[in-house]
C-alpha cells in the first residue's frame, strides 16, 4: 500500500499566497539599507522615488502639493547625493533621459520641487525635456521670494527652442503663480525664459492669451524700473577695478522684457548663462556686450559666449558657441 507524500505547498498543492500587508515597505527599510538601494538609481530617479514615498499622483494632485514629505523622501533628498541638479541652488531636469522627462506629469514635477524645496532653497529652476507639464507643477514655488532665475523653455542651453510637437505648457497655469512671486516683498526673480510656444504664437495675435502675458510682462517691467538691481559689469571707475554698481531699471525703448518686435518676451538686461544683469549705460558703453544668440534666442553676455561684431555694419552678434552644441 502506497502512502501519498505530503505536498510541500499544503493541501491545496498550492503556492500559498503571502498578503501584501505582511510584506515589508520600502519606506520603512533602515536607513542605511534605503541609501544603499537609492545608490544603484540615477539622480532623477532618486527624487521620483522620494515623491512616490511620499504620495501617489492623485494625492499630489487632490491636496495641490502641500503634503509634506516623507522622513524617507527626506532622508533621500538630504543623504541619498541628490546634490548635482537637484540640490535646490539648481533645480534641473537636464540629465534626465528624454524619453522619461517627456511622461513626467504636474503630478511628478510639482512633487521633485515640494520634496527639494522642503530642505533647500530653490534659486535656479530649468524644466529641461519636461514637455508634458501644463505648469501647475510650480505650485510649490507660489510666492517665492528666494527664486531668481526660471526656464520654461523646456529645450537645453545652446539649443534651438522650437519643440515639434507643441509642449502642453499653459499661459493659464504658469502666469498667475508668477504673478504671485513678483506681487512677493522682497521678490528675487530677474529672469524667466519662455516657451517659443509663448512667444511665436502670441506676438503675432491679439488673443485673451497674449492678454494674460502681455499683463504679466507689463507688470514685471513697472516693478522692475522701481526695483534696486544693481549692475554686474566689472569696469575701471576712476581708477579702480570692480563692479558697476548702477541701479539697473530699464526705459521705455528697453525695457527689462521686451513687449513686442521679434524679441517679444525676451530679456534685454539679464545674461541666461551668470545670471548678472547689466545697466543700459554699460552696454551702450561696451563695457559688456549683451546679445540674443540667433539660435537659442537667449540673451548672454561676452564674458559667457563669443560676441562677434559685423565689420560692415558695427552690429554685435552672438552666437553659442557650436563646440557646445
Amino acid at each position: 500500500m502506497s502512502v501519498d507524500a505530503p505536498s510541500y505547498y499544503g493541501e491545496s498543492n498550492k503556492r500559498a499566497k503571502i498578503s501584501s500587508d505582511s510584506l515589508p515597505h520600502i519606506g520603512n527599510l533602515p536607513d542605511s539599507v534605503l541609501l544603499n538601494t537609492v545608490s544603484y538609481l540615477q539622480e532623477t530617479s532618486r527624487v521620483l522615488l522620494a515623491v512616490a514615498l511620499t504620495a501617489s499622483s492623485t494625492s499630489w494632485r487632490e491636496q495641490r502639493w502641500k503634503i509634506k514629505p516623507s522622513d524617507s523622501a527626506v532622508l533621500i533628498i538630504k543623504e541619498g547625493k541628490v546634490n548635482k541638479n537637484f540640490n535646490g541652488y539648481r533645480v534641473d531636469f537636464v540629465d534626465t533621459d528624454k524619453a522619461l522627462a517627456a511622461k513626467l506629469s504636474d503630478e511628478d514635477v510639482g512633487g521633485v520641487l515640494k520634496c527639494v524645496s522642503s530642505l533647500h532653497t530653490i534659486k535656479h529652476l530649468q524644466l529641461t525635456h519636461c514637455v508634458g507639464i501644463k505648469g501647475s507643477c510650480l505650485e510649490p514655488l507660489r510666492g517665492s521670494t528666494t527664486l531668481m532665475s526660471i526656464d520654461l523653455s523646456l529645450v537645453e542651453d545652446k539649443q534651438s527652442p522650437n519643440i515639434n510637437p507643441e509642449p502642453a505648457i499653459s499661459t493659464a497655469e504658469v502666469i498667475p503663480i508668477l504673478h504671485s512671486i513678483i506681487d512677493a516683498e522682497g521678490c528675487s526673480l530677474n529672469h524667466i525664459q519662455f516657451p517659443k510656444k509663448w512667444r511665436g504664437e502670441l506676438k503675432l495675435f491679439f488673443t485673451p492669451k497674449k492678454q494674460l502675458l502681455m499683463r504679466f510682462l507689463s507688470k514685471y517691467n513697472r516693478i522692475m524700473k522701481n526695483s534696486n538691481v544693481t549692475c554686474g559689469a566689472h569696469k575701471v571707475t576712476d581708477g579702480n577695478w570692480g563692479r558697476c554698481g548702477r541701479v539697473c531699471q530699464g526705459t521705455e525703448e528697453q525695457p527689462w522684457v521686451n513687449t513686442g518686435g521679434n524679441n517679444f518676451g525676451i530679456f534685454n538686461s539679464t545674461c541666461y548663462s551668470c545670471n548678472d544683469t547689466y545697466c543700459q549705460e554699460c552696454t551702450e558703453e561696451e563695457d559688456v556686450n549683451l546679445a540674443v544668440c540667433e539660435k537659442c534666442e537667449k540673451n548672454h553676455c561676452s564674458d559667457c559666449n563669443e560676441t562677434l561684431k559685423c565689420d560692415t555694419c558695427q552690429v554685435s552678434l552672438l552666437l553659442c558657441n557650436p563646440l557646445l552644441n
